[in-house]
Formats: structure tokens, C-alpha cells, sequence
């Protein structure tokens, strides 16, 4: 025999049911065509009924102070809530509430009458100040309270400051007025009762300033309508705070920056001096190495001597190294030696070396140094060849420390073998 099969299905909006060949989401009658298993036709006959699943949207309004069941508990505060249920066939069914708490309304109002007149505030005509409260409901049956501040006036007055530019005039006591004063004027005010306004005019200057200022090399100032970077007298046009016209003159000077040059690093013979001078800039003041503040310096001693020249504009810096050299025994070989170096790497004094004079003529040359101990920390025996202020590749604390040089002369006059000897400071 052929088989007729029906089947009745139910099932919720989103699902599917395979049916009729493919899955089927919508209500309907679906066939599907099926060989038993000695080749007879069977039919089955799928009726598909879908069931919707349901959003309900609603809409609270609520008072403050009162609270609603949403979402699975009582809500005090605006905002949208969810619940979910099941409908008889199974399928989801959610409920979207926007609950609004609407707040007790309180208005403040003022209001004024003349004296005789009345407003109806709190169950009855009132005539006298006062606040009065009147509670009413609200569209969404909430209270709301009223709040009117009533005042009776018999006469009102008013107080009116003016600002007024000289030449200028303001209407007051029945006139155009251009000096100052207290002006009184009697009228009748939008309510209809007395009022006295009372003007207290001030009539304000016209300025014209001059200025004097200075400004620093290559800087610049706003004058006469730009920004200014030569000397010379410039002229604004302003308004005050009052809006009244002001001129400003501006006399504009420009300060230099500090300019300062000791020259090269220099030598001089025992018993000389040498006077370095830092002078060039106008209304500048001095401060060199040693405390000293005057715009020139005496030198005798063999040194690095420093000076920085500052104005209001700021400060330059300028150092110089003399190197004091003893007579020589004779003519034809001395040494000169400095008496301090700094061996901080920037390229200037940087290796202590004593100098023989280039026309000394020798056969043999030591230079060593000591430190205060008495032990050598550097030996060399060749004459261009200085001390860089290490040992063994360390840097050596500053301080003072001896040296001694021992040379063979070998001229015409006075040779014969020489040991020198001195103090060199070594700073950081």
C-alpha cells in the first residue's frame, strides 16, 4: 500500500521546522514525497502553524516619592524597564515600559501691586505683602505648589547710575544734562502707581597717556597699530572701559644686549700686568670670577679669569687664560708653564703641558706629576705630549699638584742639564 501521513506542528516566530524539502518559518501546508521500502509512494502532509512572540510597549507616569512594579521590582526612577512572560503557546512575550517620575512642581513668582489693589492667593483677596502658597494637581495628578511673592508698593523708587563721555549728554530732569549730578524725575510706573527715578550722572574723561618703555634687542612691542622693533614715538587711539576716546603716545628706547670680548688667551712676563676690560655696554653691571664687580680687571697672576656682563636685557660671558713666563737664565731657552687647567672636555684648557721656547735646543726631556701624596701619576718624555688630568685612565679629583721637568740643554749659552719644578691646579 501507499501511506498518507499527517503531521500538525506548532512552533514560535524565529524557529524553523523542516519541512516540504527546506526549513520553514511560516505558517503552512508543507509535502514531502517519500518511497517506502519496496518503492511505494508515501505522502506526509506537515501543517506548520507559527505563533507570534509579542513586544508591548507602555508608557508610566508616576509622582515623586511613589514607585512602580517594573522589572521585576518597584522603580522610583525614569528610565525604560523589561519584563518578560510566556504566552499560552510557549513563545516569549516582553513587556517595554518607559516609566517618566514627574517631579512636584513649585513655581516662584513675583508680583507687584500698588497700594488698594489685591490678587486672589490662597483662597482668598490678598492686600497685603507677604509669600502665599497655593497647592494645586497637576496634569499627571501630582501635587504642585505656587509660590507667589506679592508686594504692595505705594510709591516706587528707582536708582539709575549713568556713565557718559565728556561732550556727551544724557536726558534727565526734563533736560540734556552734560555735568555730572543727582537728577530726580517723577513718573508713573508700568503698574500704574508713583514712581521717583533718581539719575546719578558721571561724566567721564577723555584720557591722552604718554609712555615711556623700552624693550631688549630684537625683541618687539605693539605700538602704532604693529609691533615695533626700532626706536621712535608711536601713537594708538583706544577706548577706555567707559568707552570713552584715549590716546596713548608711546616713546619706545631699545636696550642692547650685553656685549663682552676679553680677547685671545695671552701671556705675560713676572712683574707685568695686564688689564682686561669688559666695558661696551651701556648700564650693565660686572661680576667676574672672583667676586669683583668693577668693568675692568687688573691681572699679575697666571689663571683663567672669567667675567659676565649683565643688563636688564640678560648676561654675556666671556673667559680668558694668562699664562705669567719668568725671564729665562739666558736668551736662548726658558719654559712657560700655566698654573691652572680644566679638563671638562670642552676644547679649551683641557691638558696641562709646560712649553719649552721654541728655540730651546735639547737632547733629553721629562715631565712628571705628583699628587699630594708624593706618588706620580703621570710620566712622559715627550716635550709636545701633556697631562689630561687621569691616571691609569681615571679622572683624578681636582686639586693642586706638582710637576717636575727635567731637560738637557744643549745651546751656546749655559748648557748643561735642568730640573724645574711647580704647583698646577687641576679644576672641575
Amino acid at each position: 500500500p501507499s501511506y498518507f501521513l499527517q503531521i500538525d506542528t506548532t512552533f514560535c516566530a524565529g524557529d524553523s521546522v523542516y519541512a516540504g524539502g527546506e526549513y520553514r518559518k511560516t505558517t503552512g501546508d508543507y509535502y514531502d514525497s517519500l518511497y517506502n521500502y519496496i518503492g511505494c509512494d508515501s505522502i506526509i502532509k506537515t501543517s506548520l502553524v507559527v505563533h507570534d512572540t509579542f513586544l508591548i510597549e507602555q508608557q508610566l507616569g508616576i509622582c515623586n516619592g511613589d514607585s512602580a512594579l517594573l522589572g521585576g521590582s518597584y522603580q522610583k526612577v525614569s528610565g525604560v524597564y523589561f519584563d518578560h512572560y510566556q504566552t499560552s503557546w510557549g513563545c516569549d512575550s516582553t513587556l517595554q515600559s518607559e516609566l517618566t517620575v514627574y517631579d512636584k512642581i513649585e513655581t516662584h513668582t513675583e508680583v507687584g501691586l500698588c497700594e488698594g489693589d489685591s490678587l486672589y492667593l490662597e483662597g482668598e483677596w490678598q492686600t497685603s505683602s507677604g509669600i502665599f502658597h497655593d497647592t494645586l494637581t497637576s496634569a499627571w495628578g501630582c501635587d504642585s505648589v505656587s509660590v507667589t511673592e506679592l508686594t504692595i508698593s505705594d510709591v516706587i523708587h528707582a536708582h539709575t547710575e549713568t556713565d557718559i563721555c565728556q561732550g556727551d549728554s544724557a536726558y534727565a530732569d526734563g533736560d540734556w544734562q552734560k555735568t555730572e549730578g543727582i537728577y530726580i524725575d517723577s513718573t508713573k510706573s508700568s503698574g500704574g502707581c508713583d514712581s521717583v527715578h533718581t539719575l546719578n550722572l558721571f561724566v567721564n574723561d577723555n584720557y591722552s597717556i604718554n609712555w615711556d618703555t623700552l624693550i631688549c634687542e630684537g625683541d618687539s612691542i605693539y605700538a602704532g597699530g604693529d609691533y615695533q622693533t626700532t626706536p621712535g614715538t608711536y601713537l594708538d587711539y583706544l577706548l577706555t572701559i567707559k568707552g570713552c576716546d584715549s590716546t596713548i603716545q608711546t616713546q619706545l628706547s631699545i636696550t642692547l644686549l650685553p656685549v663682552v670680548d676679553l680677547g685671545k688667551d695671552t701671556s705675560i712676563m713676572d712683574g707685568q700686568t695686564l688689564t682686561l676690560d669688559a666695558s661696551g655696554t651701556p648700564e650693565a653691571t660686572y661680576l667676574w670670577q672672583d667676586g669683583s664687580s668693577s668693568s675692568t680687571y687688573l691681572v699679575s697672576d697666571s689663571g683663567i679669569y672669567s667675567v659676565t656682563v649683565s643688563n636688564l636685557c640678560g648676561f654675556k660671558e666671556d673667559s680668558i687664560k694668562v699664562t705669567i713666563y719668568f725671564p729665562p737664565e739666558d736668551l736662548e731657552c726658558f719654559l712657560v708653564s700655566p698654573n691652572a687647567f680644566t679638563p671638562n672636555g670642552d676644547e679649551r684648557n683641557d691638558v696641562f703641558k709646560p712649553v719649552l721656547q721654541s728655540r730651546c735646543r735639547t737632547e733629553s726631556y721629562s715631565l712628571k706629576i705628583f699628587n699630594r701624596w708624593g706618588q706620580m701619576i703621570f710620566e712622559t718624555d715627550e716635550p709636545s705630549e701633556g697631562w689630561d688630568g687621569t691616571n691609569n685612565g681615571k679622572f683624578v679629583e681636582h686639586g693642586t699638584y706638582v710637576w717636575t721637568i727635567y731637560y738637557k740643554y744643549t745651546g751656546v749659552l749655559h748648557p748643561g742639564e735642568r730640573t724645574v719644578k711647580g704647583l698646577v691646579n687641576l679644576i672641575r
